[in-house]
């Protein structure tokens, strides 16, 4: 008896979440990601708005345990050609999540979490701008304990 091969693609909503890294996850760019997609919104994705035949399944993402639930997603038919053809492969298919989750109808009365992206953004700028002025006010002190410390050697 010979196994049969799943062609269907699986997609995690780790693969689109702009809040992972691509360490714990994320395949696609931050800037078309979503902030902690769900699997049934990517399984509305991808049927409403992609037209692709799609599974949802409750499975745990290998990475993460306690995320639960998976899609399932037949990109080419039985003859080989893609069965939409603005999403011949998977890379394809998850950047078009990606752009298409941000205006899922529950994600659009979601109010944002304070912070998101921009927030990090800030953040770092802010810790940039501090690290530039206190990094030289710092230098300059730990230069000066050089210098005084190398004048009592002498």
């Amino acid at each position: 008896m010979a196994l049969v091969h799943d062609s269907r693609v699986i997609v995690y909503p780790n693969y689109v979440n702009a809040d992972r890294t691509v360490a714990q996850g994320r395949r696609v760019p931050r800037v078309p990601g979503a902030e902690d997609p769900t699997a049934p919104e990517i399984y509305d994705v991808v049927v409403t708005g992609l037209k692709l035949p799609a599974a949802l399944e409750n499975k745990c993402y290998p990475r993460e345990a306690l995320l639960r639930g998976r899609v399932r997603v037949s990109l080419r038919g039985e003859d080989g050609k893609p069965l939409n053809p603005n999403v011949p492969t998977r890379t394809a298919l998850l950047r078009q999540i990606a752009e298409l989750l941000p205006k899922h109808p529950n994600r659009l009365n979601k109010p944002r979490v304070q912070g998101g992206l921009q927030a990090e953004a800030a953040a770092a700028a802010s810790a940039a701008a501090a690290a530039e002025d206190g990094g030289s006010a710092s230098k300059s002190a730990a230069g000066k304990k050089k210098a005084v410390a190398g004048k009592k050697k002498r």
